[in-house]
């Protein structure tokens, strides 16, 4: 288990989310649940000396955002649920990914919620959760508490918990 807390931990909660999106990339969750009451294509990953151009050799030298990362994810066969608020910031990100969904109909899913507030990224075996909202201001400048949890009984208590509840939502494809 890891606490984080931002914006002091700033430097570390993107080598956090680098490190999770990296090994999503080469080895993807099923599926990846992504939480976040707002989100936005942020810079996930650092690329700026190229080492991970071997891991997707089309994601550009410097950083590499959300949307590249995810489609990478579902180039691999990965699949993605995000469980999001119904507000118009979100539906800009949606927008980014919608040609994704036509590419990828049964591996990208989405639901949006007025009430959704939820926050977190959970893969097969890791649960990031807390207070952050996947935006610049969430990642860098709030005052943010992350915990990252790896416990396999915990993840997968977790990832059942939203299987079951998400499920009817996601047209039973989960």
């Amino acid at each position: 288990m890891r606490d984080l807390t931002g914006p002091l931990q700033a430097d570390a909660i993107a080598d956090v989310l680098q490190s999770l999106f990296v090994m999503e990339a080469l080895y993807p969750s099923d599926p990846i649940w992504i939480l976040s009451g707002w989100i936005s294509d942020i810079p996930v990953i650092e690329n700026g000396a190229r080492e991970f151009g071997a891991i997707d050799p089309d994601w550009p030298t410097g950083k590499v955002r959300f949307s590249h990362v995810l489609k990478t994810i579902l180039s691999r066969a990965g699949r993605i649920a995000l469980v999001l608020r119904d507000v118009e910031h979100n539906e800009r990100f949606l927008d980014h990914l919608a040609p994704l969904k036509r590419e990828f109909p049964r591996q990208l899913w989405w639901v949006l919620g007025e009430y959704e507030h939820q926050k977190g990224i959970i893969g097969r075996n890791f649960d990031l959760a807390g207070s952050m909202n996947f935006t610049h201001h969430g990642t860098t400048v709030n005052g943010e508490h992350l915990i990252l949890r790896t416990a396999p009984e915990i993840v997968a208590a977790r990832r059942l918990e939203l299987a079951n509840q998400w499920h009817e939502a996601f047209d039973g494809g989960l």
